[in-house]
């Protein structure tokens, strides 16, 4: 039957990858045969190729009307309608597909791709890992997968799939890109060298493989050759948008900002549809303290890439540094509409909480985040505060106790540890991790400060002394400490030393009645009864 022949022709053609030449032959077959659906089918999957929708949709819905339970005819529409971009009606007529085949790879495969088109990840995930239960040796399965599981900042599931693929393709370029630069994000730099070298040999020496491994060489400190390929990448693409990109983010990592805002700004203006370079730019800005630029730079992202969590966690993140708690909360509550489960936008949201003070919301959403992710250090930390804040210095020091067993050179938590465990009259413990936080940040006056208190709690006066005095060095105008020295040096018996600390503070605190009565007794006792009777009568002017 000439028909038949003719539709064998056309799938030769179509399989050759000469979808022209398909949709000539099967337009001669249905002419003698009009009621030929699979031919129809045929027919739609070829000007899908040829990127000719409308005209895919009105011959698949015409291989409908011939076979009414046609699996393929199902898909070509969806895919002719996801050409047009109506994504509700392309995964609709995937799912027909499936009512029908429901082990049909490539229907799951295509309605995953739908799904991740419209930002809907967890279904995407889950459409993806039914097109590899019908079909496990599909390597671009596994690829989309893979690129799912990095949107929900699952790294390890990410590179797992990225593996697979290459497993069974190693050479899908495509998947060396994106294993490449999942182990970058985790700072596996030699394993992303490798996997960009890859990328680059089969590329041919495309600028952007060049731009990618220059990123991770110059991670790992061989800044040399790093600049080297990124001149290569240059040569070969004055515009490279990669290149640029990954100059900035060298820059970012070794604190220079100003020329990495000069690489972002380079790449906006060579691609301004594109969100990551406005990512960059407000990284580099964000780090400067420019929040008012980095927020700007942030939206900018979101508006492009309004499913792209990492546009909404910057906005978040900048926004709870610049002190803006209510901006913030907004923005970490539209990142949580996209992924409910994201460990880092609960962060975001209850670090706003608590700056608001509204601790109980705040403890809420911090236990969600350690909930997902248990080793999130900053979030028990927080949590601390909040228990803190909310006088429940047991249960803060709990949380401070885990920042602790996961960082333990956390300043922060040893230097709450150090005064909480003075408030509930553990002076030991007290002054072990008040020692930590001040050999962690010798500079901090306050840490020295709360050393002095637990060294005086426990009756070490001159270490206290000697902790004290190491405050006023750091910070000359801190009145608690020469309170605390005029105070102990009187004890002590060292009543000139005493009498400076005690004037000393006066200069800082002139209307603190207090301290006139202590440098009147002290006064009193070094013989000086002029100076002691005016202190005294300054201190009973000021007590009124």
């Amino acid at each position: 039957m000439e028909a038949t022949r003719l539709a064998s022709v056309g799938h030769t053609y179509l399989s050759d990858g000469q979808p022209d030449k398909a949709v000539e032959v099967y337009r001669r077959a249905l002419e003698l045969v009009p009621e030929f659906g699979q031919v129809w089918v045929n027919l739609a999957a070829a000007l899908n190729t040829l990127g000719k929708h409308t005209e895919a949709a009105d011959a698949a819905r015409q291989a409908t009307t011939c076979e009414t339970d046609s699996a393929e005819a199902f898909l070509n529409l969806g895919a002719a309608y996801g050409g047009q971009g109506r994504h509700d009606k392309e995964i609709e007529f995937y799912k027909k597909a499936l009512a029908v085949k429901p082990d049909f790879a490539r229907a799951h495969f295509n309605l995953a791709l739908a799904f991740a088109d419209k930002g809907l990840v967890a279904d995407a995930i889950q459409a993806a890992k039914k097109a590899l239960d019908s079909d496990g040796a599909w390597a671009q399965a596994h690829y989309l997968l893979g690129y799912c599981f990095g949107v929900k900042q699952m790294v390890d599931s990410e590179m797992k799939e990225y593996r697979a693929a290459l497993e069974l393709d190693p050479s899908y370029l495509d998947a060396h890109r994106a294993l490449g630069a999942a182990l970058f994000s985790q700072g596996k730099y030699d394993e992303s060298a490798a996997a960009y070298r890859r990328a680059l040999e089969l590329s041919g020496g495309q600028a952007v493989d060049l731009a990618n491994l220059a990123a991770s060489l110059g991670a790992r400190g061989e800044l040399r050759e790093a600049v080297q390929h990124l001149e290569k990448a240059f040569e070969t693409d004055p515009d490279c948008y990669e290149a640029l990109l990954n100059l900035a983010a060298l820059c970012i990592a070794r604190g220079d900002l100003k020329r990495a805002r000069e690489y972002a700004g380079r790449a906006v203006a060579a691609q301004p549809e594109r969100a990551s370079g406005y990512l960059a730019q407000a990284e580099a800005l964000m780090r400067e303290k420019d929040y008012d630029g980095a927020t700007a730079g942030f939206k900018r992202a979101v508006e492009l890439a309004p499913k792209d969590l990492k546009g909404h966690f910057g906005l978040a993140a900048t926004l709870n540094e610049a002190g803006r708690p209510r901006e913030a909360i907004d923005a970490a509550q539209a990142g949580l509409q996209i992924d409910p489960q994201n460990a880092e936008m609960h962060y975001q949201l209850g670090l706003a909480l608590n700056s608001l003070k509204r601790y109980k919301e705040a403890l809420e959403v911090l236990a969600k985040t350690v909930e997902l992710d248990r080793d999130h250090a900053e979030a028990h930390y927080h949590r601390g505060m909040a228990f803190e804040a909310r006088d429940e210095p047991e249960r803060a020091i709990e949380c401070y106790t885990r920042v602790i067993e996961l960082r333990p050179e956390h300043f922060g938590a040893h230097y709450a540890l150090g005064f909480l465990y003075g408030k509930i009259g553990n002076n030991d413990r007290a002054l072990v991790e008040t020692r930590r936080s001040v050999e962690l940040k010798p500079d901090y006056h306050k840490a020295h400060f709360n050393l002095g208190l637990a060294y005086e709690n426990l009756g070490k006066i001159e270490e206290a002394v000697a902790s004290y005095r190491e405050t006023v060095k750091l910070k000359t105008d801190y009145l608690k400490a020469y309170v605390k020295l005029g105070a102990l040096y009187a004890k002590l018996g060292e009543n000139r030393k005493s009498s400076v600390a005690y004037k000393k503070a006066i200069e800082l605190k002139p209307d603190q009645a207090q301290l006139y009565g202590k440098l009147a007794q002290v006064l009193k006792a070094l013989g000086k009864a002029d100076e002691a009777k005016a202190a005294y009568e300054t201190y009973q002017k000021l007590k009124g």
